[in-house]
């Protein structure tokens, strides 16, 4: 019999073929709203053998960390159930919905069986020419183990040294292609020594095992009949089978709700700076690699583990500008057309240059009770603005790092 346990690590073993969330158009039973790759909606249906369920042809629709509230609640809409999101995630979402735990997972790395030491990040951002001691990581704006991993080091008591670690980490990581799961995929394949990933210790095969990283959170995953299920029947079937079977158990201490803006904003942050630029920032770091090590480039290193910052360099070039005033307020105008957004955004853009840290996502995330960061024209000028620093930032150090090179 398949248990919480013995699921969650055939969700991590099983051969991946990540695609889109639905099956074919055709005879559909059950519609489940889910976070899960392909591998742990894999490994969840070979639970169903055996069972009453068994026969359910479900159409699996996949939520990612930067599904916009409008997106999540269509998504929602459509759905029957919900399977496989973090319970933090669900209650800041779809608060007082009823629902139920498929057990906890950590976070932290799924590794080659054989790697000769213990991953984590720190180590990742010294480690790039073995390939077996490499890291692998997947999108944080697709894939929700690598953004709640990623999140979670950026929680770390010394902050700054979180984001510097993610940095250099993904300096050093092996390419892969982005998606959901291919990362872990690849360590079951020898491509890639590590990847972030949510699990419980312990072998996943007999080629990789889960370590769990250092002060991990655990994450727990709920489960939920959508009040206007259409397909009620099919969704009792199932949580009845689940619950036979002990897949399912009670929460007796809810979690804490969590902002799905703030782990949105998360998720941009990071794939602007460890995705989008990556080919920028990995030139940077091999650039710096050929200087004499010194305060040079230490300094230059300070600078590139340096997160965006706030108001970005366009808000201060503007604002120096003779007419700064009135084009601020039209481009206020342009990307906040909510008056309290609008108003909270001009005065945001009149602080102290600093950078971005978690309280400061936190802060933009409940600007004007969350109306800023859901306007789509917010979220693609900030998007655009990070991916713009972090390239130019990396740029400007390679260019630094082989002028100091010839010196």
């Amino acid at each position: 019999m398949i248990t919480r346990r013995s699921f969650h690590r055939a969700a991590l073993a099983a051969p991946l073929a990540v695609a889109a969330g639905c099956v074919p158009l055709g005879r559909v039973d059950l519609i489940v709203l889910t976070g899960w790759n392909r591998a742990a909606r894999d490994a969840f249906r070979r639970n169903l053998v055996d069972s009453p369920a068994r026969d359910l042809e479900i159409r699996w629709i996949e939520t990612s960390p930067v599904d916009s509230p409008a997106v999540f609640e269509h998504l929602v809409a459509r759905a029957d159930v919900v399977v496989g999101l973090p319970e933090r995630i669900v209650r800041g979402r779809l608060p007082g919905l009823d629902l139920v735990s498929l057990g906890t997972r950590r976070v932290g790395f799924a590794t080659g069986s054989d790697l000769p030491f213990d991953p984590s990040w720190a180590a990742a951002a010294m480690r790039s020419s073995d390939r077996r001691e490499s890291l692998g990581f997947d999108d944080p704006r697709v894939d929700w183990p690598t953004q709640l991993a990623m999140s979670a080091q950026l929680e770390r008591s010394d902050r700054s040294r979180g984001y510097a670690e993610l940095v250099l980490a993904a300096a050093n990581a092996r390419p892969v292609e982005f998606g959901r799961g291919v990362a872990v995929s690849g360590v079951d394949r020898g491509v890639v020594g590590f990847a972030p990933a949510l699990g419980i210790p312990g072998p996943i095969s007999d080629a990789a095992r889960f370590v769990a990283a250092e002060d991990a959170p655990a994450i727990r995953e709920v489960a939920a009949v959508l009040p206007h299920a259409e397909r009620s029947a099919a969704a009792s079937a199932l949580f009845d089978h689940l619950n036979s079977v002990g897949m399912l158990a009670r929460i007796e201490t809810p979690e804490s709700p969590r902002s799905a803006d703030v782990d949105h904003l998360i998720a941009e942050l990071l794939g602007a700076a460890l995705v989008e630029a990556r080919p920028e920032l990995q030139s940077a770091t091999e650039a710096l690699s050929r200087l004499e090590l010194g305060p040079r480039r230490l300094d230059l290193l300070s600078f590139l583990v340096e997160p965006p910052s706030w108001p970005p360099a366009s808000i201060r070039e503007l604002a120096e500008r003779e007419t700064g005033s009135s084009l601020l307020e039209t481009l206020a105008e342009q990307i906040a057309p909510d008056p309290r957004a609008r108003d909270w955004f001009a005065a945001w853009s009149r602080e102290p240059l600093a950078v971005f840290d978690l309280e400061r996502l936190e802060r933009l995330a409940a600007a004007a009770e969350g109306r800023l960061v859901r306007d789509p024209r917010f979220l693609a000028w900030l998007r655009a603005e990070w991916v713009a620093w972090v390239r130019q930032r990396y740029r400007r150090i390679a260019r630094a790092s082989r002028l100091a090179a010839r010196e």
